[in-house]
């Protein structure tokens, strides 16, 4: 059967090698001894845009995002959190909003993929990824982004289909 894991790795920028550190632990739990080749799935909030360590890793060692799959070609641009925060250099703490900080002058847009649901496949068994819930597009969001009353956190839901299938087992003569 399927294996599942979740994480909310470190946030904030400087934080790149701490989240490197928390993804691989997580990987390493996920593929020691018997879960080595069992199909698996871990989602949660990496706080890591695609091209960071933490998320390069797990694709290096066969992991495949669902987000990867709903756009393979990068026809879309896939988002898991679209806000207005205020910039760095305002104030140090990102976790001002549009709301809270009326003045446009200060804010900038954050609309970036840091959110994942990842599936492996196993020996035994293919995962595969039957549907997703892409994000809502950026006009359907109020002016001030999320969270909103629709959406009543600053990152999207994670939705997917998935569909495990038993591999064909070769036949002993």
């Amino acid at each position: 059967s399927p294996c599942c894991g979740c994480c909310h790795l470190k946030a904030k920028r400087g934080n790149e090698h701490v989240r490197a550190v928390q993804a691989r632990a997580l990987l390493e739990a996920l593929d020691a001894g018997d879960h080595a080749n069992t199909p698996a799935v871990a989602c949660g909030d990496w706080n890591a845009v695609p091209e960071e360590p933490a998320v390069c890793e797990w694709k290096s060692r066969g992991w495949r995002s669902v987000y990867d799959e709903l756009s393979p070609a990068g026809e879309c641009e896939v988002y898991t959190t679209c806000k207005l925060r205020t910039k760095a250099s305002a104030h140090a703490s990102s976790s001002n909003t549009a709301e809270e900080n009326p003045d446009k002058s200060q804010l900038e847009l954050i609309q970036r993929c840091s959110d994942y649901i990842f599936i492996r496949s196993g020996a035994r068994a293919t995962v595969h990824m039957e549907n997703c819930v892409a994000p809502p597009s950026e006009a359907a969001l109020p002016p001030y982004k999320l969270p909103c009353p629709q959406l009543p956190s600053d990152h999207v839901d994670l939705f997917a289909e998935l569909r495990v299938e038993l591999n064909k087992q070769p036949e002993l003569y």
